[in-house]
């Protein structure tokens, strides 16, 4: 009886966590990586200088750039 009472407690304390953590995250932007990824390259812009401040940002957005390429080179040829 007591542990079907703790995991009921549990399940529950789960699904409130979970619930939790998408109220918390919808008004979230989204990341200038995974903007890269798809290829939404002005919405990236966009982001960094929202974040950062400051108008320019083609620097860090041309060093998120070739690191998004590097990872994806090795997936390409491995496809091949």
């Amino acid at each position: 009886m007591h542990c079907q009472h703790v995991y009921r407690c549990c399940g529950s304390v789960n699904i409130g966590d979970r619930m939790l953590t998408r109220l918390l995250c919808a008004p979230c932007a989204e990341s200038p990586n995974s903007l890269i990824e798809r290829g939404h390259y002005e919405q990236a812009r966009t982001v960094l200088r929202r974040t950062r401040g400051v108008p320019d940002v083609e620097l860090e957005f041309e060093d998120i750039y070739q690191a998004s390429q590097a990872v994806r080179e090795p997936c390409n040829r491995a496809r091949q």
